[in-house]
């Protein structure tokens, strides 16, 4: 590995976990504008966690790489859970509250990243294809989570020096 590759596998999973974390502030103070920027602020953070992927296709640093996913996860959640604080949730029963809490825009936003969908909340109408992008990217970082995770498990199997090869 060349000494730029080198950096640009130290320096790639970070710079783009910061950029997330920014893009979760700005959601905070802009998205509530519009539905469209709501959509804006998810793609640019989809944008800046691929880079990551762009690592794990070439190679780098497997360590790093899993870290970075996973972190990237939690942020993402905690992104489109913001978005649906921000535009609200509507209840599916009766006894339910009418306003949701980010708590439960937290709980809605890991139940569909995880597409458990209990159906107890539902994004409002004109965030379902958010919601539906949200299962989409949690059933890619649970694989990709997953594949990085057990590719670094047997690399190590392999090197193990308690294997014997006679």
């Amino acid at each position: 590995m060349t000494e730029v590759e080198r950096r640009y596998a130290y320096w790639s999973p970070k710079a783009s976990t910061l950029l997330t974390a920014v893009l979760i502030l700005a959601n905070s103070q802009t998205v509530a504008a519009s539905v469209w920027l709501a959509y804006l602020v998810i793609l640019a953070a989809l944008v800046a966690a691929s880079v990551t992927l762009v690592m794990l296709a070439k190679g780098y640093a497997r360590a790093a790489t899993l870290s970075g996913l996973t972190i990237q996860a939690g942020l993402l959640i905690i992104n489109f859970a913001a978005i649906h604080y921000v535009f609200g949730l509507c209840p599916c029963t009766r006894s339910a509250s009418p306003t949701a809490t980010f708590s439960d825009a937290l709980y809605f936003s890991v139940v569909t990243w995880t597409t458990l969908g209990y159906g107890d909340l539902l994004p409002r109408p004109e965030l379902h294809l958010m919601a539906a992008l949200e299962a989409a990217v949690g059933y890619m970082y649970f694989g990709l989570i997953v594949g990085v995770a057990g590719g670094i498990l047997e690399a190590g199997r392999i090197h193990s020096p308690s294997e014997s090869t006679h």
